[in-house]
């Protein structure tokens, strides 16, 4: 029996106890023997012989920066396929023979989709990693949103539309880990915020430009066509796409980090097992559910009641909001990296959250005054993207996959569930006013079911205070290497 006695090499962050040494017997296969002599290798020429650029942690600007650029398309894509049937209401209920109700029905099995499968996304990528995922999820969402614009048959399109919702669960989680592998962890809060930033532009670009286009060429070819590119991006992202730096030292820690949490359950235990976890979660769940309910769906509604206007302008006012989310995404996540701090702009962001939601929903504003704070409030939803930097911080690669969508459900389980939720407050303090068949409901009727938005800016501003505990944006594990 042979000893391979090399360790193998180890994180800044992690135990300097040697591994145990690889065994190597003599009735091994000579393939097994091969491996370890090699793992050894690779493990000594990642300590003695890397450059200094590589001691660095830093692989070019351009490499990294065209891996997580891919990734994010497939953000950007998700969002405007999500988007895109707000563009062609009238078509898709001509061509399907459906009424609004099931329009509504077939627009909402994305989230039917999208919503429960955030954790086993996760898992799923710390056990296949990114490459397979984003390019399998990108060729059968592209595959299904051509089913979509083929079809005549409206339940066929309800499942191609629940497929992509599905399948689309895996790009906002993707494209975050391959940025906590390409970059060093003090960006990766920045780099969160220019892909919610990639994001909202596809949500844009879902909107009125697609609504253009359908009037010129129609919705059936609209919507083939955006399946062709999804299907050409699953294609780059393949050829493209790497899994980790492909430098020895980089090769080893990842293999070292996938041995020590090697099934689901263990993963899962260890994110859902961290206090710090769940207290991330409360803050991001009570960062976005304010852009859900307001802008999301009754600000358009309390608008026109409070401003007697028509829903064009009201839909308007609510794009400030979009747009001050979009812009703050990545700011926060700078400020963040600039002033190594975490919680500082967590707090910031909840106040104003607090403060503008109380001033748009309960005080007599004029109307550019309405728009400034519309856009504030957008702004304060832009910290979500910190809580991915904490959750990034406080986990290991390993687990970091988990980890961001157990987050990202917390971060969507809001709208979910409290959207409708303020709808039942409506429908409970609504008079019995109708107009024309409709229910009519009063400006004292939004102010009292939208209480649940300033009470989402206290709950974060309680979570930010004295649930999470500051970073300083550093990596607060250590992996436990002592032998099983």
């Amino acid at each position: 029996m042979y000893h391979c006695l090399r360790p193998l090499v180890v994180g800044p962050h992690t135990s300097l106890t040697p591994s145990p040494p690889f065994l190597i017997n003599k009735q091994d296969s000579t393939l097994r023997k091969v491996y370890c002599i090699l793992r050894c290798f690779l493990c000594e020429q990642g300590r003695t012989t890397m450059s200094a650029k590589q001691q660095k942690g830093q692989y070019g600007i351009i490499k990294p920066f065209i891996i997580v650029g891919l990734a994010s398309l497939f953000y950007v894509y998700e969002f405007y396929l999500r988007v895109m049937p707000s563009a062609m209401t009238h078509d898709l209920m001509r061509s399907f023979n459906t009424d609004a109700g099931g329009l509504g029905l077939l627009t909402s099995l994305f989230f039917f989709g999208y919503a429960p499968m955030q954790i086993p996304a996760g898992l799923a990528y710390d056990r296949f990693g990114p490459r397979v995922l984003l390019t399998v999820s990108v060729f059968f969402c592209g595959a299904s949103a051509l089913i979509f614009g083929m079809t005549d048959n409206f339940y066929l399109a309800c499942v191609a539309r629940w497929v992509i919702g599905f399948t689309s669960a895996f790009s906002f989680i993707g494209a975050l880990l391959l940025a906590s592998r390409w970059y060093p962890a003090k960006y990766f809060a920045m780099i969160a915020g220019l892909v919610q930033f990639m994001g909202s532009m596809g949500a844009i670009a879902g909107e009125a430009p697609i609504a253009m286009i359908v009037e010129h060429i129609g919705w059936r070819p609209t919507a083939i066509w955006s399946a062709v590119g999804g299907l050409i991006l699953a294609v780059l992202l393949g050829l493209i796409i790497r899994d980790v730096p492909p430098d020895p030292i980089n090769v080893a820690k990842h293999t070292l980090n996938m041995n020590h949490y090697n099934n689901e359950w263990q993963r899962l235990r260890r994110v859902l097992g961290c206090k710090q976890t769940w207290a991330v979660a409360v803050y991001a769940f009570s960062t976005w559910t304010p852009i859900s309910i307001f802008p999301g769906l009754w600000g358009v509604p309390f608008i026109m009641k409070l401003y007697n206007t028509s829903s064009s302008v009201a839909t308007q006012a609510m794009i400030a909001a979009w747009l001050g989310t979009a812009v703050a995404s990545p700011l926060s996540g700078w400020w963040s990296n600039r002033i190594n701090s975490r919680n500082f702009p967590l707090t910031v962001c909840a106040i104003l959250n607090l403060i503008t939601s109380i001033a748009v929903i309960y005080l007599p504003l004029s109307w550019p005054v309405m728009i400034i704070m519309l856009f504030l409030f957008g702004c304060a939803a832009g910290a979500q993207t910190v809580t991915f930097g904490v959750i990034q911080d406080i986990h290991p690669p390993a687990v970091a996959g988990t980890a961001v969508g157990f987050n990202n459900m917390a971060v969507i389980a809001g709208g979910v569930i409290l959207m409708p939720f303020v709808g039942y407050i409506l429908d409970y303090v609504w008079s019995g006013h109708l107009i024309n068949g409709v229910h009519d409901y009063t400006l004292e009727n939004y102010r009292t079911a939208l209480l649940m938005v300033p009470f989402c800016g206290i709950m974060g501003l309680i979570a930010s205070l004295f649930m999470i505990k500051e970073t300083q944006c550093l990596a607060q594990y250590e992996l436990d290497l002592r032998p099983r």
